[in-house]
């Protein structure tokens, strides 16, 4: 239960990789079965997680089996102008990335750029190129073009009414920023979120919940 008087269930798979740096339970499950009884929460939130999931039907299907009847699913989710702007970002991340090579002591405070250098040896040299030259995917179905399809609302709320969700609400974060976030902290809020007018917001909040039988 935390200070509100809410109380939180968190699940992620086994092998999550933050594990380590938990600061609260998480309970570890399969990935594909949610290990709680029919109709057991008021509310299932989830943050940029369902474009990682191969198998989204069965797991929208899961999600609303465990919730009540009466519950609501909140998902927070990018957007296709999210998608584009990446992949525009990218090839001015790569220009950013050669000159944090050439000056080594702004590394540290590049996160993104020191994560990819620690990584360089799990990749073969073709790959090295291929991920200087083309962006990566970022979820789990589909290229890094299809997904600014695939990352629309066109497209999850089609998917959600599909699988017997009746959608009440979808809202823009009204924040812009890239999967690469180039210029980092010299954008401040306020910038990010007039820029979200221009060029979209990077994020939908979905308020979605069960389909009357």
């Amino acid at each position: 239960m935390d200070s509100e008087g809410f109380v939180v269930k968190a699940i992620d798979l086994e092998q999550n990789p933050y594990a380590k740096n938990l600061v609260y339970n998480v309970i570890s499950y399969d990935g594909k079965n949610i290990p709680f009884p029919d109709e057991y929460f008021d509310v299932v939130f989830s943050s940029n997680v369902l474009e990682h999931i191969a198998h989204i039907d069965q797991f929208l299907l899961e999600m609303k089996r465990v919730l009540k009847s009466n519950g609501i699913a909140i998902h927070i989710l990018p957007t296709g102008s999210w998608r584009f702007w990446t992949n525009m970002s990218h090839y001015l991340y790569i220009i950013k990335a050669m000159l944090l090579m050439v000056h080594p002591k702004l590394q540290d405070k590049d996160r993104l750029f020191e994560s990819a250098i620690k990584r360089t040896h799990e990749y073969s040299k073709a790959k090295i190129i291929r991920k200087i030259v083309l962006p990566s995917r970022h979820g789990e179905l589909v290229n890094f073009i299809e997904e600014i399809y695939y990352f629309s609302r066109f497209h999850w709320i089609s998917l959600f009414q599909k699988t017997g969700w009746t959608i009440k609400s979808c809202r823009p974060n009204k924040l812009f920023y890239t999967g690469y976030s180039v210029l980092g902290s010299l954008l401040k809020k306020k910038i990010r979120h007039i820029m979200s007018y221009l060029l979209g917001s990077s994020c939908l909040i979905y308020y979605i919940t069960k389909k009357s039988s």
